[in-house]
Parts: structure tokens; C-alpha cells; sequence
């Protein structure tokens, strides 16, 4: 098995809004689609979630009220973990500041709430798929590092 799917193989992903009315939307849209859904109100949760259960991607809102860090440096940190995790920035406030230090910190998408969830379905499964082939492509270097 490997990290971010469950014993049946189901993929993980993460909601992170300090909304807990938003967090339960997205999850029961992608619980829907057959993923496994772990939801996390603040930043100090969705680390610990992030570190216990791996998800596959994460889904993060910029602004977490009553965190120690917002969405963006959550973001920083879970690429630290695991630079190949799929992560979508789905917030409610729109600049160009906030877009470009996403970019820079490694998301995969940044969508304005209310987003096509559709389109949010489609770019978490693009996310999945870059995932495997990056760790598909990590471990055939790995492999040629030990051979040597």
C-alpha cells in the first residue's frame, strides 16, 4: 500500500477552512467521488493530519481564523513534508500577492470560493495523477542511486 491510500486503496485528501459549514461541502462532494476525506478547522490540526494519516492532496483555505499560521504557510509546510502532495488554495479573497506566493510555494491550482466544483473534482484528479508520476519517478531514482 502505498502512502496517501487507504487498506482499499481509496486516495486521502485533506479540507482546510475554518469554516466548518465549507469543510463539510467540499467533503461531501469529494466523499461522493470516493475519497477518503479528513477535514481540519485550523492549521495545528491539519498538520496533525497532514503527519498521522499522509493524504494524497489537500484542499486549503488562505485565511484560518484562530491559527498560528495561515493556509499559505500551511501550504509551505506540507510541501516541506511531502513535496509531491497534491494542493488546491480555494479561498474567499482574491489578489495577486496571495496568487503568486501559492505559485511559489508549490499549489497546484488557487480557485475564488464559490469555485466550479467540477472543475475542483477534475484539477484534485490531475493533482492525484502528477502525484503518482512524481513518486513513480522518485523511486526509479532511488533505485539507480542504490545500484551505483
Amino acid at each position: 500500500m502505498n502512502a496517501g491510500e487507504t487498506n482499499t486503496g481509496r486516495k486521502k485528501v485533506l479540507v482546510v477552512d475554518g469554516s466548518q459549514a465549507e469543510c463539510s461541502y467540499i467533503e461531501n462532494i469529494l466523499r461522493k467521488e470516493d475519497y477518503e476525506v479528513f477535514t481540519a478547522l485550523n492549521s495545528q490540526e491539519a498538520l496533525n493530519i497532514f503527519n498521522k494519516h499522509e493524504p494524497n492532496a489537500c484542499v486549503l483555505e488562505i485565511f484560518l481564523p484562530s491559527s498560528g499560521i495561515n493556509g499559505l504557510e500551511l501550504l509551505k509546510k506540507i510541501k516541506e513534508r511531502d513535496r509531491t502532495a497534491g494542493c488546491i488554495i480555494l479561498t474567499s479573497v482574491d489578489n495577486m500577492t496571495n496568487r503568486e506566493a501559492a505559485r511559489m510555494f508549490g499549489a497546484d491550482a488557487y480557485f475564488v470560493k464559490p469555485a466550479d466544483t467540477e472543475v475542483i473534482l477534475e484539477t484534485i484528479k490531475i493533482a492525484l495523477h502528477a502525484q503518482e508520476k512524481l513518486r513513480a519517478l522518485e523511486k526509479l531514482g532511488n533505485v539507480k542511486k542504490g545500484q551505483g
